[in-house]
């Protein structure tokens, strides 16, 4: 239900408090006593947790930080981790609101999933062999997790991640198969992709269209915050790169 990013700052946090307090907090949370409380043994605990179980550790280290703070050996360090938490949760799409883990923005858990999906996919792709792509997304996220979030910067570097892979995969192609390159942008890079059979002409209409509502100046629809927008933005923006990523790889 979480990105690695905040799993991974989970983890950090956990490493925070007292090894005792740790081991309780599982107990209670998942039934489950760790073996011994390491990096290692931790971020495959929080891999392998249930939703459910989850949640409710997240909700006791949010809601409950003074109690779980006073088994942190160094304080300030903590309260660094929890505030970064704090910002990566919110930026997965989740907030502890009133006790209870609370969705910011539609199917929060799968939109994590691709995020990561993405990642390992543009790792194994030749679109990404300088990683530009992949450091655009983590730019993306970590504006909108950062202390204050910056949504615009958020939302515009995975709208340019989007269109960095619809680029790069049309030069790609026409290198692979002895044809001119497109032109340098985005229309032309989806009508080339279009053309060579690599997406249909529906996908190449979601894919502009997707690119349009990201786009700089795009109306924030009635009854979202300026914050939810950004996420289901973002949201768009790298599923299209995820989809375009993948029938870049099948073609």
């Amino acid at each position: 239900m979480l990105t690695n990013q905040t799993r991974a700052t989970l983890v950090q946090l956990l490493r925070a408090i007292s090894p005792e307090a740790v081991r309780l907090l599982f107990i209670k949370h998942f039934d489950y006593d760790l073996p011994s409380v390491t990096t290692d043994t931790l971020l495959d605990a929080v891999t392998r947790a249930r939703p459910d179980n989850m949640a409710g550790l997240l909700v006791e280290l949010l809601t409950g930080a003074t109690a779980v703070r006073a088994d942190a050996p160094t304080k300030y360090v903590f309260d660094g981790r929890l505030a970064d938490l704090r910002g990566r949760l919110r930026a997965d799409g989740f907030e502890v609101i009133e006790d209870a883990l609370a969705r910011l923005v539609p199917a929060a858990e799968p939109a994590a999933q691709i995020s990561d999906h993405l990642e390992l996919t543009l790792a194994g792709s030749n679109v990404d062999n300088d990683g530009a792509i992949r450091r655009l997304l983590r730019e993306s996220y970590l504006s909108c997790s950062s202390t204050p979030p910056d949504f615009n910067d958020g939302t515009t570097k995975a709208r340019i991640a989007l269109e960095t892979v619809a680029r790069r995969s049309a030069c790609r192609v026409a290198t692979d198969r002895g044809k001119a390159a497109p032109a340098d942008t985005l229309g032309a890079a989806l009508a080339f992709l279009r053309a060579e059979t690599v997406i249909t002409q529906a996908e190449e209409e979601a894919l502009a269209k997707v690119y349009t509502l990201v786009s700089p100046g795009a109306h924030v629809p009635k009854g979202l915050t300026d914050e939810q927008w950004a996420l289901l933005a973002r949201t768009f923006a790298v599923s299209g790169a995820y989809f375009l990523t993948r029938q870049h790889l099948a073609a």
